[in-house]
């Protein structure tokens, strides 16, 4: 099998997906590929339906809390190739892998207006576009007009951003996941360069006190709810720095759970878990968690 795979790309057997999520969790997959192209995407899927074999498409994995158990499929990891880049007028296509960050210093530097929320959050394109990624009262929605996409069955096709049924933190992707986002059309506006890269470098020194970027972590955990900001409600309840086993709610910023000691994937879980009956319990609020769980 591993014979035909690498038609498509470099193939990784028994891969820990800990080496391929930011919170460093995470069990072997029985394959991981990185695909050359969409037509290799194409033909990994083509595969898998053949043979009767899950896939999960991932980017850097930074909004993933993987089980620990092993994935008896296949992983496929956009974050090689898929980094094309277009410009057009006031415009630009960007393939899924393409960093999230980078995009944004880009269009710093061209005094493009609308994406300098993203200066500090991690991610790739795909991701942002699955998650409707957001931050500072603004996400990717606002500026997406339309999303290239390939199914299971190997039929691509553009999404409007209607069709994307966009929401807080939520798309049709979440829906549909056998669906593969291969690139994304943005527009913006013209601004002024130096007060957009101002403005990204002071979101930038407040997320660098703010937020615990030295362990990792996969962003905000939780959703924050209407009329309250999660972490608030968690702070409020005293657990910033509870732990079970290596994963420990942030002395930083509560909404925050990082892996501070050699974290289990089911550490994570056990803690999130925690997390929300306890804020139930004193509250009446549901915490809906942000992260996206995989393989549990």
């Amino acid at each position: 099998m591993i014979e035909e795979l690498t038609h498509y790309g470099t193939v990784l057997a028994d891969e820990p997906l800990s080496r391929h999520t930011t919170l460093r969790v995470g069990g072997p997959a029985r394959y991981l590929i990185y695909p050359q192209d969409s037509a290799s995407v194409q033909g990994i899927i083509d595969f898998c339906h053949e043979h009767g074999i899950m896939f999960k498409v991932i980017g850097r994995g930074s909004n993933l809390l993987v089980s620990d158990q092993p994935y008896n499929g296949i992983v496929i990891k956009l974050d090689r190739s898929f980094k094309e880049i277009t410009f057009y007028e006031t415009s630009v296509r960007v393939a899924s892998g393409y960093s999230m960050i980078r995009l944004a210093n880009e269009l710093a530097r061209r005094g493009w207006s609308g994406f300098e929320w993203a200066g500090g959050v991690p991610g790739n394109i795909g991701g942002g576009v699955f998650m409707n990624a957001g931050a500072h009262g603004r996400a990717i929605q606002d500026n997406l007009v339309r999303v290239h996409v390939i199914n299971r069955e190997g039929e691509m096709f553009w999404l409007t951003n209607e069709e994307c049924q966009f929401s807080y933190r939520t798309s049709i992707f979440q829906e549909r996941r056998d669906w593969v986002i291969l690139e994304a059309e943005f527009h913006f506006e013209v601004g002024d360069s130096q007060e957009i890269t101002q403005k990204m470098e002071q979101w930038r020194h407040r997320r660098q006190t703010t937020q615990p970027l030295q362990l990792p972590n996969c962003g905000s955990i939780f959703r924050n709810p209407e009329s309250h900001f999660a972490g608030q409600l968690i702070e409020e309840l005293g657990l910033k720095g509870m732990k079970i086993g290596g994963a420990q709610v942030s002395e930083q910023h509560a909404n925050f759970i990082v892996n501070s000691d050699s974290a289990t994937a089911q550490d994570i879980a056990d803690l999130i878990q925690y997390v929300q009956k306890a804020v139930a319990e004193k509250y009446g609020v549901n915490l809906h968690q942000e992260v996206e769980y995989f393989n549990w």
